[in-house]
């Protein structure tokens, strides 16, 4: 029988580098985080060109400054109270109006989103009808 000669301490160091290839590596979440409440408003049925509106509020929730990029919305809606760029410190908020303002009769969905470079985006999905005749 061959008696293998004892592997030296590079050849041990080697080995235990091949082995840390292979151990999973942890990715750190962001650490900057917004949340939006309510995630979603139905606005109900209302009368053509009626301007009915909610206010949502848009909170950092992380540990570093949120950096928005982008703020966008679908739909027969409209948004005040917010224009990217922005940077919104930990712990602050904002108040967003959001409008339905629908021009023709029927049946509207849409959504609202706020974009940001350093955390995930945050949504509202919007709904509501409209009439040609006065509500009463």
């Amino acid at each position: 029988m061959y008696k293998f000669p004892r592997s030296s301490y590079a050849v041990k160091f080697f080995v235990v580098l091949m082995g840390l290839c292979f151990l999973p590596i942890a990715v750190p979440a962001f650490a900057a985080s917004m949340s939006i409440s309510p995630t979603s408003i139905n606005y109900g049925s209302h009368p053509v060109n009626s301007g009915v509106y909610y206010y949502v509020t848009l909170k950092n929730s992380g540990s570093t400054t949120v950096q928005i990029s982008s703020t966008s919305v679908t739909g027969a809606f409209k948004y005040s109270g917010i224009t990217a760029p922005l940077s919104l410190g930990v712990g602050k908020s904002i108040n967003i109006l959001l409008k339905f303002v629908p021009k023709t009769a029927g049946t509207f969905s849409g959504t609202f989103s706020v974009a940001a470079q350093n955390a995930t985006k945050v949504s509202v999905a919007l709904s509501g009808s409209a009439s040609n005749s006065a509500l009463t």
